[in-house]
């Protein structure tokens, strides 16, 4: 195991680059709170609202035309 040594400026330069980009990343995600979260739709909603059958929707998902 190696051990690394740096000094307490860089380290601190460090540390506030990585809370920076947490809180980017922050901005960037919806919390799962959010309320687009809850306008989700499960499989048989997308079923009926594209009348398609569920094997179906699993295809279009395989084959990457949905997610």
């Amino acid at each position: 195991m190696n051990i690394t040594y740096i000094d307490t400026l860089t380290f601190e330069r460090m540390l506030s680059k990585v809370e920076l980009l947490s809180y980017r990343f922050s901005k960037l995600a919806p919390s799962p709170k959010s309320k687009e979260l809850e306008n989700w739709l499960d499989s048989q909603d997308v079923c009926a609202i594209l009348r398609i059958s569920p094997r179906t929707l699993q295809s279009l998902r395989s084959i990457g035309r949905l997610s």
